[in-house]
């Protein structure tokens, strides 16, 4: 695991920083010779740019698996950054009851769903708290362990392999609300 923080204590980055954090988890992964079994997840996003979305194509030509969050406005993914680029897979938020959460993005640009709803996560005001969380930037990392499950299990590596095959696996009967978008649920498999 390498960790790259690209968002400061109050929530906010910029595209250069945002482009800075991703060159910089690149570099770690080809010095590494680890590119195919590289997995980043991308909880954040910001207006559609051009270049993020080629950042991101450029890292995945290499072989490593973006997965980025949907983001939190209830509006079509296609208009932000990197949830836009084709090559990452874009995570959306469902409910326990497996529909779309009133405030995730969708879109034809969502590739998956997750649950991103009362997430519990690690907090902040002690080495041990936890807190329960919602968003796609929840749901994101859910996507982001089936890569690597999927990795470990079964020795898939690069990105357009692992995206294939995490699709491959999905529930496609239960995501609710989800519009002119993916109706596919993640999933490992294992109950099929």
């Amino acid at each position: 695991m390498y960790a790259v923080k690209v968002i400061n204590k109050s929530g906010m980055s910029t595209m250069f920083n945002v482009l800075q954090g991703l060159q910089c988890a690149v570099n770690h992964a080809k010095s590494k010779g680890i590119t195919k079994k590289s997995i980043l997840n991308a909880s954040l996003g910001g207006p559609y740019t051009k270049i993020g979305n080629g950042a991101v194509k450029a890292a995945t030509d290499l072989g490593i698996t973006i997965v980025v969050a949907a983001g939190n406005e209830a509006e079509d993914a296609a208009y932000y950054s990197p949830t836009s680029a084709p090559s990452s897979i874009t995570v959306g938020a469902i409910d326990s009851s497996n529909y779309r959460t009133l405030w995730s993005d969708y879109g034809k640009v969502v590739d998956i769903f997750a649950l991103g709803s009362d997430i519990l996560s690690a907090g902040h005001l002690s080495d041990s708290g936890s807190v329960y969380r919602s968003g796609t930037s929840m749901a994101a990392p859910h996507v982001a362990g089936l890569a690597a499950y999927f990795m470990a299990k079964e020795g898939v590596r690069g990105s357009a392999a692992i995206t294939k095959r995490i699709i491959s696996a999905a529930d496609t009967t239960f995501v609710g609300e989800a519009f002119d978008g993916s109706q596919h649920g993640a999933y490992n498999g294992g109950g099929k």
